[in-house]
């Protein structure tokens, strides 16, 4: 007996040591059920990862719940509040740090049930045994996903030892999705341009070639959307760009930036002042570069509607204006740079996260990685046509003609943090857009009110 029980020992510890946990064979665990909302995803996108997943872990059922954008947050809010909101739940890149005090970080590993099915000598058995899984970690998350990522999903967590941080991944992405250009192939041919604007002087040239106006001054037809807040999709992320390339500095964890001078090239300057001055020049109808106006409708729709020869706009924007205008002779270039050997580009993609009020962490963050792992990822882009997050997928879509922009230019994409309220923040651009577009203060005062507002957002 004592041999027996030694030797039992012996098997758990060769079992442990290998990532198994000795147990009890032949019963199944109870049913886990795991919520699962997105605002991004749809049913049809993941349904194929969710059965596949469920047949690994026949015990754990995952319901999936998709949301509309503009209810997405305060339903998954007021849902944790009810006891009642999803233990899986995609959020976006800009988002995850404002929603780190819901989110569970992923742990350096984590313990799952497994249920395998043998038959030995025509006898069934079950056999059920708890399994320690190592998960990705932050320096491999660093190297395998494109740098935006680890900026925009990992995050230092203090230790008990005041000068110790270890850094927690919060979420994980299956793709990315940059800012490009859009251009209308038949309007640039009408204007002898041959080659769409690759930074942001050919842009304004192009404007005035391409702008047409009536005799009571009403715009016909815009060279580019620019200018504005409310007509453009993007001004925000526009913006920002802008400013960035200019060479600001936008933001720290704990600090506004975006409005401080800087030295470039041995002379001080204020990019982000440049920048904004550059963007309302072109609705500014003073200038040679006036092309847009507050009174054009939303820019996506002027493209699609074949009135504006330069949209600025998202990978995901490509179906809605093939829905619009499907006989539309458009093609897409890259974002202008203000520097060529130092490119900048503008992310905005969704992540999967797991929640901290989830009963079953362990097996969301089990699910989150099977999902976003190389093989799955692969699938899902492939089969919905999405650009890239991992680097070594990139590769592979680069000859893809309606991919391989956005996909490369995730290389180069910057985010920034932006506060804890998004939307505050978007809200404090528009306004500082139209201060500046009407020349309601000084464009250094301009920049500066609005960062003071930013850092109340921190």
């Amino acid at each position: 007996m004592k041999k027996y029980i030694i030797g039992l020992f012996l098997l758990c510890l060769v079992l442990s040591t290998s990532g198994a946990i000795c147990s009890k064979s032949g019963t199944m665990p109870a049913t886990v059920t795991l919520q699962y909302w997105s605002a991004d995803l749809t049913e049809e996108e993941v349904s194929p990862f969710i059965e596949s997943f469920q047949a690994m872990y026949p015990y754990v059922v995952i319901e999936f719940k998709k949301l509309d954008y503009d209810e997405y947050e305060n339903e998954v809010i007021n849902g944790w509040a009810k006891g009642q909101g999803p233990d899986i739940f995609s959020v976006q890149n800009t988002g995850v740090k404002k929603f780190s005090e819901y989110i569970s970080p992923l742990p350096s590993s984590i313990t799952v049930t497994t249920v395998e099915q043998k038959s030995t000598m025509g006898k069934k058995q079950t056999i059920v045994q708890k399994v320690a899984q190592k998960s990705i970690s932050s320096s491999e998350l660093n190297t395998q996903f494109v740098d935006t990522v680890y900026k925009d999903a990992v995050f230092a967590i203090q230790g008990e030892d005041e000068d110790e941080a270890t850094n927690k991944i919060y979420a994980l992405p299956l793709s990315t999705d940059t800012l490009a250009l859009y251009w209308n192939k038949d309007l640039l041919n009408q204007a002898g341009i041959a080659v769409p604007a690759s930074n942001w002087q050919a842009v304004a040239d192009h404007t005035k070639e391409l702008t047409k106006v009536d005799k009571q001054g009403n715009i016909l037809q815009s060279g580019v959307a620019m200018g504005t807040a409310d007509n453009i999709p993007h001004y925000f992320d526009i913006m920002s760009v802008l400013m960035m390339q200019f060479g600001a500095e936008m933001a720290t964890d704990n600090s506004i930036k975006f409005n401080s001078e800087v030295e470039i090239n041995g002379s001080k300057r204020l990019p982000a002042q440049e920048a904004l001055d550059f963007y309302v020049k072109f609705a500014q109808d003073k200038w040679e570069t006036y092309t847009w106006n507050e009174t054009k409708t939303n820019a996506l729709d002027e493209f699609a509607a074949g009135n504006l020869a330069y949209y600025i706009g998202y990978h995901r924007d490509l179906q809605e204006i093939k829905q619009l205008a499907p006989t539309l002779n458009f093609d897409v270039a890259p974002l202008p740079q203000i520097n060529a050997s130092n490119q900048v580009n503008y992310p905005s993609y969704w992540l999967e996260s797991v929640s901290l009020n989830s009963a079953n962490s362990d097996l969301a963050w089990a699910f989150v990685q099977y999902l976003t792992n190389e093989t799955n990822a692969k699938k899902y882009l492939d089969t919905n046509k999405k650009p890239a997050a991992r680097r070594n997928l990139i590769s592979t879509q680069l000859e893809d003609y309606e991919l391989a922009t956005f996909s490369e230019q995730a290389l180069t994409a910057q985010s920034w943090y932006h506060g804890k309220n998004p939307e505050e923040a978007a809200s404090i651009f528009a306004q500082m857009i139209t201060n500046a577009l009407n020349e309601a203060f000084p464009l250094e005062d301009i920049v500066d009110d609005a960062a003071q507002k930013m850092k109340l957002t921190l």
